[in-house]
C-alpha cells in the first residue's frame, strides 16, 4: 500500500505554501533464493513500513536583490524487521571431514558430490526504526547584474533504535529477547552551505560552493546490547584477534568494549568543509562545453561503525564487529563534459573521474578456533573437531580507490500528424578500482583471475584491482508516443546491463555471500517494459490512469550484486488525480 499528498497554496503571486505526505507499507516480503538450498538462511520482512511529512514555504521575487527565499522542516519514521531463520549443512551429506596430517587441527572438509541435507537452528528477528527530523533555511541574493549568491542552514536528526529476539531450536533451546544489535544511536549534523554563481559574460557562467557541516554521533549505553552469545564470542576470542588481526582493525574493535560492558558511551564529533568549482561556456548552435570540480564527505552509517551480531551458525561463528575507529569516506572528483541542445534533439556526454580516500569496505581476519560451550549454544564444529569457529568480519578504511567513466544521454523528437514520436537514451560506461589492495585480494586475484577455466570470467590484476559493486555497462533507451492533445501517451523501454568480470575478490570468498545469486548476478541480461496512459483534464482538475508491464518477457534474470531474481513479468496500475485553483 502507498499513498502520496501533495498539496500548494499560494497566499499571492510570488508566494506559496507546500505539504507533501509519503506513507508506504508492505507485509510479508521474502527474498527468492536467500533459502535452502540455495542459502543456509531464509529471509524475510513481515512487514515495511515509511511515513514521511514535509512542509515548505518559498518566496521569490519579493524584492530586486532578494529573488528566493525558502524554509522547509520534515520528519519521517521508517520501521522495518530483518527476519532470518539459519539452517545449516549436515555433516556428511554434501561435505564432511577427512585425516589431513598436512592440517593444524588434524582435518580438511572435503565435499562429498551428495546433495546438502539441511536443520534448523534459529530464528532471529531483528527490528530497527529509525526517526528523522530536518529543518533547511535558505535565502538566494542578488548583490548585482548577473549574480547570485544562494546561502543557507540546515538540520538533520537521525534517532535509531533495535530490538532483536532469537529462538535456538538446538540444545540448549535458548530463547532471547529485548535485546539489540545496535546501540541506539543519534546522528546530528548542522550545515552551512554557499553557492556563488556568476556571469561575467553572455557566453560564461562561472559557478563555486562551499559547505561546511558538523556531525555528531552519539552512541549510547543500551538495555540489551550486545547480544549474550555475541558479547561471550568477543571476550571469549578477542585476544587471538588481537594476535593476529590482519586487515582488521583491533584499535577500532576495542573502541566498542566500554560500550558493550555498559560502562559508558561514544560520542565522536567531526566539522568538515567540502567546495565545489564549475564553468559552463555557451557556444553558438546550442553547444555548451562545462567543467566541474567538487570534493566530497560520508560519515559512516551506523551498522559500519557498531553492529555487532553473529551471522553464522552454532558451530561456526562469523562475528560482525564494530569498528569505532571507522573514518569517513573523502573524495575529489571532476567531470568534464559537451551538451547540445537543439529544437528537435539534444545529446550530452561526459567523463568523469572521483578518487576516494578511506574508502569503506569489509574485511575478514583468518578463522579463530575458541572451546566450545554447548550450554551457552557455541557448539563444536563435528565431533571429529571438538572446536568452535569463529571469523571475525569488520568494515574498515581499505585507504584509495578509483570510479570513473563516460556517460552519454539523447532525446530525438519528430512530429506526425496524430502526435509526437520521441527516441531517448542513455549509457554509463564505469570502471572501479581499488588502489591499495589488501593481501588476501592479491592472493585471490593471482589464483583465480584471468583464466578460462574458471565458473564465471574474472579479470583483474594486482596493478589493476577491481572494486565491489561496479556495473561496467548500463544502457536504457527507448521510444515515447504522446497524442497532439496530450491525452495519450504510450512508451517501451529496454534496458540492458553487461557481464561484470571485475569482481571484488573477497565478494566472492567470503562464506555468507558464496551463494547462487552472487555469481549468477555478475550475469548480463536485458529487461524490456511497456507502459501507457490516458489523461482526463477540466479547469480546476486534473485525472490521469497509467498501466505498464515490467519485465515484459517475463525473464529470470538478478540484477547486479544482488542474491535474489529480479521479479518475474508483472502489471502496474497508477492514478493520479490534481486539483487546482480550489480557493479562487
Amino acid at each position: 500500500f502507498n499513498d502520496q499528498a501533495d498539496v500548494w497554496f499560494f497566499p499571492g503571486l510570488n508566494q506559496s505554501i507546500r505539504y507533501r505526505q509519503l506513507n508506504s507499507q508492505h507485509k510479508d516480503l521474502g527474498f527468492a533464493f536467500i533459502a535452502p538450498p540455495f542459502d543456509p538462511r531464509r529471509q524475510f520482512n513481515s512487514f515495511r513500513r515509511l511515513d514521511k511529512y514535509g512542509l515548505r514555504y518559498e518566496g521569490r521575487e519579493l524584492r530586486g536583490w532578494l529573488p528566493r527565499v525558502a524554509a522547509s522542516f520534515y520528519g519521517q519514521k521508517y520501521s522495518f524487521p530483518d527476519d532470518t531463520l539459519t539452517s545449516q549443512i549436515v555433516l556428511g551429506s554434501s561435505w564432511t571431514l577427512v585425516p589431513d596430517p598436512n592440517s593444524p587441527q588434524g582435518f580438511s572438509p572435503q565435499l562429498t558430490g551428495n546433495a546438502s541435507s539441511f536443520t534448523r537452528v534459529n530464528l532471529s528477528e531483528n527490528k530497527n526504526s529509525i526517526t528523522t527530523h530536518g529543518v533547511d533555511v535558505q535565502a538566494t541574493f542578488a548583490p548585482f547584474v548577473g549574480t547570485l549568491l544562494t546561502t543557507g542552514v540546515g538540520y538533520l536528526r537521525d534517532a535509531s533504535a533495535d530490538e532483536f529476539s532469537r529462538t535456538d531450536f538446538v540444545a540448549p533451546f535458548t530463547t532471547i529477547s529485548s535485546r539489540a544489535s545496535n546501540p541506539d544511536t543519534d546522528y546530528t549534523n548542522w550545515g552551512w552551505f554557499n553557492l556563488f554563481e556568476h556571469e561575467p559574460f553572455r557566453w560564461l557562467r562561472l559557478n563555486g560552493g562551499l559547505r561546511v557541516d558538523n556531525w555528531s554521533t552519539q552512541a549510547k549505553v543500551t538495555s540489551g546490547f550486545p547480544l549474550g552469545v555475541e558479547s561471550t564470542l568477543l571476550h571469549r576470542s578477542f585476544s587471538q584477534l588481537l594476535a593476529a588481526p590482519g586487515p582488521i582493525s583491533a584499535t577500532g574493535a576495542a573502541g566498542v568494549l566500554d560500550l558493550v560492558s555498559s560502562v559508558k558511551g561514544i560520542s565522536p564529533s567531526r566539522t568538515v568543509v567540502t567546495g565545489t568549482a564549475g564553468a559552463v561556456v555557451r557556444l553558438p548552435q546550442g553547444i555548451n562545453p562545462y567543467f566541474r570540480w567538487g570534493t566530497s564527505y560520508r560519515e559512516p552509517g551506523i551498522t559500519e561503525r557498531y553492529l555487532l551480531r553473529d551471522f553464522g551458525d552454532p558451530t561456526f561463528s562469523v562475528l560482525v564487529i564494530p569498528n569505532t575507529s571507522l573514518r569517513p569516506e573523502r573524495g575529489r572528483e571532476f567531470d568534464i563534459g559537451v551538451k547540445v541542445q537543439r529544437a528537435k534533439w539534444n545529446v550530452s556526454a561526459n567523463y568523469f573521474r572521483n578518487d576516494l580516500r578511506d574508502f569503506i569496505g569489509s574485511a575478514a581476519a583468518e578463522p579463530i578456533f575458541i572451546p566450545p560451550d554447548t550450554a551457552l549454544g557455541i557448539n563444536p564444529i563435528s565431533p571429529f573437531f571438538p572446536l568452535h569457529g569463529v571469523l571475525f568480519v569488520q568494515r574498515v578504511n581499505t585507504a584509495r580507490a578509483r570510479i570513473q567513466g563516460v556517460e552519454t544521454q539523447y532525446e530525438v523528437s519528430l512530429g506526425i500528424d496524430s502526435g509526437v514520436i520521441s527516441a531517448f537514451g542513455s549509457t554509463g560506461w564505469l570502471k572501479g578500482t581499488n588502489l591499495t589492495p589488501d593481501e588476501i585480494t592479491l592472493r585471490l586475484l593471482s589464483r583465480f583471475y584471468n583464466r578460462s577455466d574458471t565458473p564465471v570470467e574474472l579479470s583483474g590484476s594486482a596493478d589493476d584491482a577491481p572494486l565491489s559493486n561496479i556495473t561496467p555497462l548500463r544502457t536504457i533507451n527507448g521510444v515515447r508516443f504522446d497524442s497532439l492533445d496530450r491525452r495519450w501517451f504510450a512508451e517501451y523501454e529496454l534496458r540492458y546491463q553487461g557481464q561484470v568480470k571485475r569482481a571484488d575478490p573477497l565478494d566472492l570468498s567470503v562464506a555468507i555471500s558464496t551463494e547462487y545469486g552472487t555469481f549468477r548476478s555478475l550475469r548480463s541480461f536485458a529487461v524490456q517494459s511497456l507502459r501507457g496512459g490516458y489523461t482526463l483534464r477540466g479547469e480546476k482538475h486534473k485525472i490521469m490512469f497509467t498501466a505498464g508491464v515490467e519485465n515484459l518477457t517475463n525473464r529470470l534474470y538478478f540484477e547486479h550484486f544482488q542474491t535474489s531474481p529480479a521479479p518475474g513479468r508483472g502489471v502496474v496500475f497508477g492514478t493520479t488525480l490534481e486539483l487546482m485553483n480550489l480557493l479562487n
